[in-house]
């Protein structure tokens, strides 16, 4: 009788990727079972003590949730399925003082009436792209005074807040836990004047349609006024 022959051993790419298939379907298995669980545990009638041994017991077998991943809030269902409980957001307090326009959006209220009158065929989309070019090649100087100005309006916005804040402890001041991420969305608009503007005016079915060239208007600006 010939000696068998060897099997080849599988290289280390084989064996990697018959684990990642055996790690795939022991997933899968295991996310059916939690259903059939859940569903039992809601259609199952059980008395108050089980409920509260098995709660002790998988309290203690799972383990602290680490950095990447976090345990998701469960709710049940009218069908006593379990669902991921929807967030609630925090209605921000209408009454509170508003924060204070960008450099970019006071430069745009500063000659947005003299680009409509000298244009008035121009569309909104067309006239806010017109503004955000001339904001992009405006003098670094002439810049600086509309962020001068909002520097100005964002101290006494702090104050007011501040002040509302003290006299309404029950609001919670959403404003003010928001303001990184709203100084942050600031120094892109500068950067990026035009760009969400444009998107707020054109509905997003419009077909795309080749703007006429516009020259830029030799407006007066309060910036030039000062200077």
């Amino acid at each position: 009788m010939p000696p068998k022959e060897p099997k080849e051993e599988l290289d280390l790419d084989q064996k990697k990727a018959q684990l990642a298939i055996k790690f795939n379907n022991a997933a899968r298995q295991f996310s059916a079972l939690a259903e059939v669980l859940s569903k039992a545990v809601a259609e199952v009638p059980i008395d108050e003590s089980t409920v509260n041994n098995l709660t002790e017991l998988l309290n203690a077998a799972i383990t602290k949730p680490s950095r990447k991943r976090k345990l998701v809030a469960l709710e049940i269902g009218e069908d006593g399925v379990p669902r991921k409980k929807k967030r609630e957001k925090k209605i921000k307090d209408p009454n509170a003082p508003k924060g204070p326009a960008s450099a970019y959006i006071l430069f745009q209220n500063d000659i947005r009436s003299a680009y409509k009158k000298e244009h008035p065929d121009m569309s909104n989309k067309e006239l806010l792209r017109l503004i955000g070019d001339q904001w992009k090649t405006l003098a670094d100087d002439k810049k600086d005074f509309y962020r001068d100005q909002h520097g100005r309006a964002k101290k006494k916005h702090e104050v007011d807040l501040a002040a509302y804040n003290a006299q309404h402890p029950d609001q919670v001041p959403t404003e003010a836990k928001d303001s990184g991420k709203k100084k942050k969305k600031d120094d892109e608009e500068s950067d990026h004047p035009v760009t969400k503007e444009v998107a707020k005016a054109a509905p997003k079915t419009a077909k795309k349609a080749a703007a006429p060239v516009r020259s830029f208007i030799p407006v007066v600006t309060f910036a030039d006024v000062v200077d």
